[in-house]
């Protein structure tokens, strides 16, 4: 069982999804375990297999969220795309978290709607389904930075944020 799954670009974000990953598993760990959270990543998580397809819907079946990177790359992305797509076939939209890391995220309060010409980071299947103004992870200051880890402020800050959410705790509530 996954406490999330990334779905990422690795044109785009090849350097960050690995420091997230690490980060949400280490960040409020206690030192006896050898990770607080269980997180996917393709590159980290799947052996050799003829069989990528299969691998990756057991993940997405065993994973209580989805961690979207969000990108103009992962939103032109098949992979990222079908990802996404399959898991709204079997779980709730509530359950995808998104973490900006290039472009921009607009929303029109007037339309009550993602502002399409100035959208840039979200793929057609969530920007339909959006209802609200989503609340998102914003790490493109962070990644622009030489430090992607969480001696780094900015980033343990905004990583802070989306684990205390995979924890169902504030963020004052996960010191450490």
């Amino acid at each position: 069982m996954f406490n999330a799954f990334i779905s990422y670009s690795h044109a785009a974000d090849g350097k960050l999804a690995p420091a997230l990953q690490i980060a949400l598993e280490k960040i409020a760990k206690p030192w006896y375990k050898l990770r607080n959270l269980n997180i996917f990543r393709d590159e980290s998580s799947l052996s050799a297999s003829p069989h990528l397809w299969t691998n990756i819907q057991t993940a997405l079946d065993n994973s209580e969220y989805l961690v979207y990177m969000a990108s103009p790359e992962s939103a032109n992305s098949k992979w990222v795309i079908k990802e996404i797509e399959y898991w709204l076939e079997l779980k709730p939209l509530d359950h995808i978290l998104i973490v900006l890391t290039e472009g921009e995220i607009t929303w029109s309060v007037q339309d009550e709607s993602i502002n399409q010409p100035n959208q840039t980071s979200l793929p057609e299947i969530l920007t339909n389904r959006l209802k609200e103004d989503p609340f998102y992870i914003d790490l493109r200051a962070a990644k622009s930075q030489e430090d992607i880890s969480l001696n780094n402020p900015l980033f343990r800050k905004e990583v802070l944020k989306l684990a205390a959410h995979l924890h169902g705790k504030a963020p004052k509530d996960m010191a450490g």
